[in-house]
């Protein structure tokens, strides 16, 4: 017909979709059509002459509301778990010149110190308290985990124990240098602030149980080599017989959990050289430290060992194998001849104390428990302030004769020494934060290194006073808060 173009084929509508082209758009994607190519290259040829400032940013297209993919339950628990960290605890840290790694790494270094130098744990501490002053970050950490049941309770004894102080029966000076020897129970809240991450934790454990290895080979060089290290016992290689035996114990049962947590992935020469180190600390225990504190906290953390299980909860295979643990130990005590000796000793001092004529280790104590009751019978409830047991004491005894007239300052019972200085209140506060322990919620294995060395402590103060002496009162606050620091972040790290 006139007008008509054969060789052209008809003109679509817009409507109409055309047919994909190969390689150059995607099936499922409209291509555009005629008229829509011509209008493109028209833009693109203006989009050419105009300058570049000109074109603005390119903006994504929305998608309807009924597009929108649905977050995924994994982003939606992590974006709930973010919302519930504290702030002090939401950004990881790092660095050299991060206030809260430095705080850690004096932390660390005062617990190691406490083998070897008080100076230097005096130093560390100072400095551990000053960093924590300037800090804003410790101070934010600090305002989340006073809280904490366990960590209030601290500050609130902490408080008590300056308030006792302007009552005491002790003189001023006497009184408030107490007060600030108890400074050592601060280590328990820095500690459940700064180390609520994993990795750090294990890291207290690593470098506890190499200085403590160490300690234990010198201990044998000097026993068998009969020499002096510094102005220590023969045998002795940290502070005294008492604090070297109960170290020792620490570290067999830090390297028990090392081996149990890591045995099928550990390289085997580190594997031979703990079980090495276990087979000289237990010896060492056995034939060269004579401390009985040693063998109690030994005896109690062998027991506690079936309790800490992971995998299995508490049942009567566990309460077995304890009792076989505890049975196991006490027959290899009574069966050394050096341990059985110095078990048999104590057992005779306290039988025999009225009739002997000197002062002896055991007697003594019998005779100030005897003393300390008496002076609880006078004042029970408020006690007769900090730093008051040995005024109170001397009182009571000055009338006396021989070595039971001897002026002691410390009742070596923890919990009588307590109740005597901050009285019912103090007491109560202690056990609060005893009690509060076992509740936190804290992963394995550090729930089980800090709840059974802390049980190994109750243990021990009911002959000493393990809580407030200057190395084991601060090893137990700084272990407690380090150990039992409840993860905040999330970020557990890596386990030992």
């Amino acid at each position: 017909m006139v007008g008509d173009t054969p060789d052209q084929p008809p003109c679509r509508s817009l409507d109409e979709p055309d047919r994909p082209r190969t390689g150059h758009r995607p099936v499922l994607e409209p291509r555009a059509t005629g008229g829509t190519r011509q209008r493109d290259r028209h833009v693109h040829h203006r989009a050419r002459r105009q300058p570049a400032q000109a074109l603005g940013p390119v903006q994504p297209a929305a998608l309807p509301l009924e597009q929108v993919p649905p977050p995924s339950p994994a982003r939606m628990a992590g974006t709930l778990e973010a919302a519930m960290i504290p702030a002090a605890f939401a950004q990881p840290r790092g660095g050299a010149r991060d206030p809260v790694t430095l705080a850690r790494v004096l932390m660390i270094a005062l617990v190691l110190a406490l083998l070897f130098s008080p100076p230097l744990v005096n130093l560390f501490e100072g400095l551990l308290f000053a960093v924590a002053i300037v800090s804003r970050d410790i101070r934010s950490r600090l305002a989340v985990v006073v809280r904490e049941p366990m960590v209030a309770a601290a500050v609130a004894l902490a408080l008590l124990i300056a308030l006792a102080a302007t009552y005491s029966v002790a003189p001023p000076g006497d009184a408030w240098q107490a007060v600030i020897g108890w400074r050592k129970i601060l280590l328990l809240p820095l500690g459940a602030a700064l180390f609520d991450d994993s990795a750090w934790k294990a890291r207290v454990v690593h470098w506890l149980v190499g200085a403590v290895l160490v300690c234990m080979v010198a201990s044998f060089v000097s026993w068998g080599l009969g020499i002096h290290l510094y102005k220590l016992d023969i045998g002795i290689a940290i502070r005294n017989h008492a604090t070297q035996g109960i170290m020792f114990a620490v570290t067999s049962f830090c390297i028990v959990i090392l081996l149990r947590e890591g045995w099928h992935g550990m390289d085997r020469r580190l594997r031979l050289v703990l079980l090495t180190g276990l087979a000289g600390l237990l010896l060492n225990i056995a034939l060269v430290t004579p401390g009985r504190s040693g063998y109690v906290v030994l005896l109690v953390l062998a027991t506690a060992l079936p309790m800490t299980w992971v995998r299995a909860p508490l049942g009567l295979r566990q309460l077995l194998l304890a009792g076989a643990l505890f049975v196991a130990v006490c027959a290899a005590l009574a069966t050394i001849p050096a341990t059985r000796d110095r078990i048999m000793q104590g057992v005779h001092e306290m039988e025999t104390y009225r009739q002997s004529q000197e002062l002896t280790s055991m007697g003594i104590r019998v005779v100030m428990l005897q003393h300390t009751l008496t002076l609880l019978e006078a004042h029970p409830l408020r006690g007769y302030g900090t730093g008051s047991f040995k005024t109170a004491y001397h009182e009571l005894i000055k009338d006396k004769q021989g070595w039971q007239a001897v002026d002691v300052a410390d009742p070596h019972n923890q919990y009588l020494k307590i109740w005597v200085e901050q009285g019912i209140a103090g007491l109560l506060l202690l056990f609060a934060i005893l009690v509060a322990a076992p509740f936190r919620q804290v992963p394995q294995p550090y729930r089980a290194l800090g709840l059974a060395v802390t049980a190994a402590w109750c243990a021990t103060s009911l002959t000493s006073s393990h809580f407030s002496t200057f190395s084991e009162g601060r090893f137990i606050l700084a272990w407690m808060g380090m150990m039992l620091a409840l993860n905040y972040t999330g970020r557990h790290g890596h386990t030992v």
